[in-house]
């Protein structure tokens, strides 16, 4: 069976990549799910700075040290990180990073589902606010849960997605499902 307009899905870099395919193809989708998803990434001067040092680091001190740096700034199972020993892993990361769709996302018109994390240290829940209120037809669920949050909360988001899914706009929504 052919699904002409599927509901997207996506967490964390899946969110921004969800994101993104509903920017680029906007009639193509007929909802979007946002989870724990960064739609602009933290590019602070301090932030550089240590990528900066990082990398210095491996340079002089090899691997071992590098990975110790990083495991020190909390960034051990970073995307960055995961990404060191293929070059063009490391140039497509940095890409991500550098991107920012923050100034693109009053144009998502179709519903969307924004679900967080209380308590994600990695795309904190100021995230989630800012894209909700960039997105016109958004609605923000928060969980109780970190940036897995809908595993930190199966109950709450299995029961927010069928709620979201079965939603006809414009018509009441019938609970006997």
């Amino acid at each position: 069976n052919k699904i002409d307009k599927p509901i997207l899905v996506g967490h964390s870099f899946g969110g921004q990549i969800a994101a993104k395919f509903a920017l680029d193809f906007p009639k193509n989708l007929s909802r979007l799910v946002l989870v724990d998803c960064a739609t602009k990434r933290n590019n602070s001067l301090s932030l550089k700075i240590n990528i900066f040092f990082a990398k210095i680091g491996r340079k002089i001190f090899g691997r071992s040290l590098r990975n110790y740096y990083y495991k020190l700034r909390g960034w051990e199972n970073s995307d960055y990180l995961n990404a060191k020993d293929t070059p063009f892993l490391q140039e497509t990361v940095g890409n991500i990073f550098r991107e920012n769709l923050d100034s693109e996302l009053n144009k998502i018109m179709i519903p969307t589902l924004i679900f967080w994390g209380n308590k994600d240290m990695e795309t904190p829940l100021e995230n989630a606010q800012r894209i909700n209120s960039l997105i016109s037809k958004s609605q923000l669920v928060i969980a109780n849960g970190g940036h897995f949050s809908y595993l930190d909360d199966q109950e709450l988001f299995c029961k927010e997605l069928t709620k979201f899914i079965i939603e006809i706009p414009g018509q009441a929504r019938n609970d006997k499902i």
